[in-house]
């Protein structure tokens, strides 16, 4: 196997799917990274976190719905007499204790002269360890353990499973780093899910607390707390070691006596094709934020790539735009005309929400004070077909919501909402997901310019009129970038755009071009995202197409003109 790189590309700024836990701050799910061969690795089966000693009521209800058969614990002996195991013995079907080793003083590190490392018993301050050297430590000289923590995770009866050590970084990244690795899983996509532990700490530290001093070690010896980083230059010179001493992962741990047929097992169970799917369920595919122009242009073209990607690859059963499919103005007919001639090029069925773009969005400070009005919804309609919709399934029901009319107290919002009450009729015993153009809830804490979200009123108002229902997810756009995580029982989505990328709010997630593959099954809905390929990613005002949109609706000085 040949993972060599020739070059390291930025860090992905992503946020993995995690799993909210209220004892544990750190577990998140492996799946949906993709392969250097276009492949994914597989969502639901392989979960990384730190300890979860702590967790009881929900979370052990949580443990149950994830299915999770196998706990990997990482932890040294001291950790696990002091902390615990997990009371999940009666919903696992194996525990695996494997404490990852270091080496001791004076030990040289690698085949070649490397610095020696000093460590007195557990003390980490004062010698000059950095992490990777850390990390080429635990590898060094914890072969049978790795050895065993491969063949166990290899074993499809094994899954799904969950390896952790204390916070888990150090430890559970290595591990995390060398499966992504056997998986061909490209490194900066390692080293994304690697730093993403570093949104944790505060929360880490916090739990940690209530075991006694989260820095103190065995023999009264601290953690140097500059060793609580996650970079992701680490992870990547760790993973720049283990390529200049063995030439791959794969020679790694073949070197440490792994059978080749164990590797095969783990990427046939961990790895999925995008076109070899034989779900039963039914599969949407989410498109958000397009910003087709009638003067074409990169989000076009990007567009006409996207249609053939999801005809060709993804095939889904429905494909559902979340609004802003038009450029800018919601007042450009020849926009949303384009738009519509575009996105009858999909083979599938489609249905679109609008977006504030569309129709204009309510509130006091709407953007560039493109307001949403009566005539402005009524010509989405005449393009694209009603703003609110349902489509049924046997086992699911797909509903469409104008997230713009929410407190705008124009007559539609109110139509909207007496029709919003006969759902749980129509829905009956079906699962749901709801597609809107913004999120129910906010991703942040603080104010922004204008809108990013429902109102928290109609919020709490719509939670409680669809109440009967029994919602599976909740799928936006808006925000141009990807997030999947759970709120409560319901999984929040919120889609990338096709178009360009926007991160000026600061906003978590993976701020990449792209699509949302939703896959329904066996009751439960599974978000992955889709890169499309050769897609361009710029910024919108390089793109002369957006400049002259901006100027014609007069929304003032470019950002990017600064």
């Amino acid at each position: 196997m040949d993972d060599t790189s020739t070059s390291v590309a930025p860090v992905l700024e992503i946020l993995p799917v995690r799993v909210e836990l209220a004892g544990a701050a750190n577990m998140r799910d492996l799946g949906g990274y993709p392969t250097r061969s276009g492949a994914r690795v597989r969502s639901g089966l392989l979960y990384r976190s730190d300890s979860p000693h702590r967790i009881a009521g929900e979370d052990i209800a949580a443990f149950e719905r994830l299915g999770v058969r196998t706990f990997v614990d990482l932890r040294s002996h001291d950790e696990l007499g002091r902390l615990g195991r997990p009371p999940l013995d009666g919903t696992l079907r194996a525990y695996l204790h494997v404490p990852l080793r270091r080496s001791t003083a004076g030990t040289e590190l690698t085949r070649t002269e490397l610095t020696r490392t000093e460590l007195t018993g557990t003390e980490l301050t004062g010698t000059g360890l950095t992490l990777d050297l850390l990390y080429r430590q635990f590898v060094t000289h914890s072969g049978d353990e790795l050895r065993a923590i491969l063949r166990i995770l290899s074993d499809e009866q094994a899954l799904p499973a969950l390896f952790y050590c204390v916070a888990g970084k150090d430890r559970t990244g290595i591990v995390a780093a060398i499966i992504l690795g056997l998986l061909e899983v490209p490194d900066e996509a390692i080293a994304a899910d690697y730093a993403a532990t570093a949104d944790t700490f505060d929360r880490f530290l916090e739990l940690a607390a209530q075991d006694g001093d989260p820095l103190e070690l065995t023999g009264g010896h601290r953690v140097d707390p500059a060793l609580l980083s996650a970079d992701a230059a680490t992870i990547l010179a760790f993973l720049g070691w283990i390529r200049a001493e063995f030439g791959s992962v794969g020679n790694l741990v073949t070197g440490l006596g792994i059978d080749p047929a164990v590797i095969a097992s783990l990427q046939r169970n961990l790895v999925e094709n995008l076109q070899d799917w034989s779900g039963t369920g039914m599969r949407i595919v989410q498109i958000s934020d397009t910003h087709l122009s009638h003067l074409g242009g990169v989000t076009n073209d990007n567009f006409e790539k996207l249609v053939a990607f999801v005809n060709d690859v993804l095939r889904p059963d429905l494909i559902v735009n979340t609004g802003d499919a038009a450029i800018l103005s919601p007042d450009s007919g020849e926009d949303r005309a384009t738009a519509h001639r575009l996105h009858s090029g999909f083979l599938a069925p489609v249905r679109v929400v609008p977006g504030n773009h569309d129709v204009g969005e309510p509130g006091a400070a709407p953007w560039a004070g493109i307001s949403v009005t009566s005539e402005r919804v009524a010509r989405f309609r005449e393009t694209f077909g009603s703003d609110r919709w349902v489509e049924v399934y046997p086992e699911w029901a797909v509903i469409g919501i104008n997230s713009e009319l929410m407190s705008s107290g124009l007559p539609e919002e109110a139509e909207q909402w007496e029709w919003l009450s006969t759902l749980p009729d129509v829905v009956q015993q079906r699962r749901a997901l709801i597609f809107m153009h913004k999120p129910v809830w906010s991703p942040i804490d603080r104010e922004t310019e204008h809108s990013i979200s429902l109102p928290a009123a109609e919020r709490d108002r719509l939670l409680e009129v669809l109440k009967p229902i029994t919602l599976s997810a909740v799928c936006s756009g808006h925000l141009h970038r990807y997030e999947a995580k759970p709120h409560g029982d319901v999984m929040t989505v919120s889609a990338p755009s096709t178009a360009f990328v926007a991160g000026s709010l600061g906003l978590p997630g993976l701020h990449q071009l792209g699509v949302v593959e939703l896959r329904c099954e066996d009751g439960r809905v599974r978000p992955l995202f889709r890169s499309v390929p050769t897609l361009v990613e710029s910024e919108p005002w390089h793109q002369p197409e957006f400049v002259t949109a901006w100027n014609e609706i007069g929304a003032g000085p470019l950002p990017g003109s600064q």
